[in-house]
Order: C-alpha cells, then sequence, then structure tokens
C-alpha cells in the first residue's frame, strides 16, 4: 500500500472518530423523571416488604413488578437503583439454593448495569455509586477481569469519600470474600472498624 493510501486512510478513520465523539457528545443525556403510576408505587412497595422481610423467594417477583414498572419509565433512578438491588441481593446470599446454578453469575452483571443507570440519573447519590463499585469488584472477581476490579475499588473510594458511615461498610463487604492475607482484606477489615468509630463518634475499643 503506497503512502499516500495510508495518510488518507488514517485520515477518514480520524475523522470518523472525531464524528462519532461529536455525535454523541451532542446527544441528550437521559434525565431522571419520578414515576408515579399505580404499577411503579406498587412494585416499590412489593421491594421494601420483601427486602425488610428478608423474603429472599419473593425475589423474582419483585424483579418483575420493578422491570415492568421501569420499562414504562426507564429514566426513574430510584426504580433502577431497587433493580441493581435485588439482583446484587440474589447473588450475595446464593447459598440459600440447593441447586446453586453457574447462571447466577449474571446477577452481577444486572447489578452493574442498573446501579449504573441510576447513578447516569441521579449521579450525586453516594448509596448508588457505592453499590456500583460493588458490582464492578465482584464482576472483576468472578471473571478473572483485574481492571475491572481496580475500577471497582477506585470506585468505591470515591463513593466512601462522599459518604463514609454508609460506604465503608458497603465496600469493605465483598472484599471479605478476600484471602486473609491479602492486603486488601486488611484494609476492607479496617473500614469496618472506621464505620464502627464513625457512627459511635468516638474511637471502637
Amino acid at each position: 500500500m503506497r503512502l499516500t493510501q495510508v495518510v488518507a486512510l488514517s485520515c477518514i478513520f480520524a475523522n470518523l472518530a472525531a464524528c462519532e465523539q461529536i455525535a454523541i457528545f451532542s446527544t441528550p443525556q437521559k434525565k431522571a423523571s419520578k414515576s408515579n403510576t399505580a404499577l411503579a408505587i406498587k412494585a416499590q412497595n412489593y421491594f421494601w416488604n420483601t427486602l425488610h422481610r428478608g423474603r429472599y423467594q419473593d425475589i423474582s417477583q419483585a424483579d418483575y413488578l420493578l422491570m415492568a414498572a421501569y420499562l414504562q419509565n426507564p429514566n426513574d433512578p430510584k426504580l433502577a437503583a431497587h433493580l441493581g438491588f435485588l439482583h446484587i441481593w440474589k447473588i450475595t446470599e446464593r447459598q440459600r439454593y440447593i441447586n446453586e446454578s453457574p447462571k447466577i453469575t449474571n446477577e452481577i452483571i444486572l447489578a452493574r448495569k442498573y446501579f449504573s443507570d441510576a447513578l447516569v440519573l441521579d449521579p450525586q447519590n453516594a448509596i448508588y455509586q457505592g453499590f456500583l463499585g460493588d458490582s464492578q469488584l465482584i464482576e472483576g472477581k468472578i471473571f478473572h477481569d483485574q481492571r475491572q476490579e481496580v475500577h471497582g475499588y477506585f470506585t468505591l473510594k470515591s463513593a466512601i469519600a462522599k459518604w463514609p458511615e454508609f460506604n465503608y461498610f458497603t465496600a469493605g463487604y465483598p472484599m471479605s470474600i478476600l484471602s486473609p492475607q491479602s492486603e486488601h482484606y486488611k484494609e476492607a477489615l479496617d473500614w469496618q472498624w472506621q464505620t464502627l468509630d464513625l457512627c459511635a463518634g468516638q474511637k471502637i475499643n
């Protein structure tokens, strides 16, 4: 291939990339919009009732209702976050299943997707950011993706900076599955103590 052809192709690819970036940045982002429909209210109430009573067996029904409401309005950050909570709860307590399926790992992918959606719609919400970091970290661990793990770790660090009392625990919990000899496990344990200190307003002995 001649040099002139190489230069021409390079220019074409550069222009295409620039056009893509311009098109993306000029396209409006999703904007948060609260749902007040009867379905959304029913779905939210069922979700909280399921969560507060620890009714793990009702996750599928809660998921069904929330998903139906979210499809009506995919701009509601609470609906997105509650879907994320259901999926991360499902994989976190997967030992409840007698015959655990390898497909349970799909729950963390869905959790990451919905927490990501929720954070786009409510970017200052430290709770959503903390659980997004959890899902990134766990997904990276499951699929041996170290970059994803690192991404999740720093998402959690940012969430801790925004609301340490809540996110020291949120961040430390998934890291408790690591080897007790690892530095991140020791850091996670320290985060649990810091949660107690902050909530008590004094250093816990």
